[in-house]
Formats: C-alpha cells, sequence, structure tokens
C-alpha cells in the first residue's frame, strides 16, 4: 500500500493509465474500509483531498483482471515537489 508523502508533493497527484486497464484498490487509514476502482486504458484519475490524505492506494498483484490475463501496464504520474530549501537549512 501506498500512502504518499503530502509534505513532500503537496496538492492533487494525477496519473495517466496507458496499457492494459488494471483495478486500483483504496484503504482507509482510519477505519477498515476498502474500495477498489477500475482505471480504464487510456484513463486519468485524479488524486485529491480526501482520497490522499486518508486512503493508501495500491494495484494489487494478480495474474488476470476478472477472467483475462492481465497485460503490460504503464502509467505517467504527476506530482508538484516541494523545494528541497522548504525541509532542510541550507547553510552559504
Amino acid at each position: 500500500m501506498l500512502f504518499d508523502c503530502l509534505e513532500c508533493f503537496p496538492g492533487a497527484v494525477a496519473t495517466i493509465s496507458l496499457g492494459e486497464s488494471w483495478s486500483m484498490l483504496f484503504r482507509s487509514d482510519k477505519e477498515d474500509r476498502k474500495a477498489e476502482y477500475l482505471l480504464h486504458r487510456q484513463s486519468a484519475a485524479v488524486l485529491a483531498g480526501e482520497v490522499r490524505e486518508r486512503w493508501a492506494h495500491e494495484i494489487p498483484k494478480r495474474k488476470k483482471e476478472g477472467n483475462v490475463l492481465r497485460g503490460r501496464r504503464v502509467s505517467l504520474t504527476f506530482r508538484r515537489a516541494r523545494p528541497v530549501t522548504d525541509h532542510f537549512e541550507v547553510e552559504i
């Protein structure tokens, strides 16, 4: 499961799914809740707000998606990084 570093990468995260359609699993960090969503090929998803702050996400390891063998998945993820000087003191 992946929790993003909110301090390192503030704001929304966008991902573009290329290749095959795969499911993404979300788990609540405070409650025992799960949700699964299909990321269709050539689709985009934006993770922001409560989804980023309170839910972990992953692409589960499976050989099949439903009754179909999984093909190759490629995704591009876009995040805004906080400048290094916001986290560390720099001596000059």
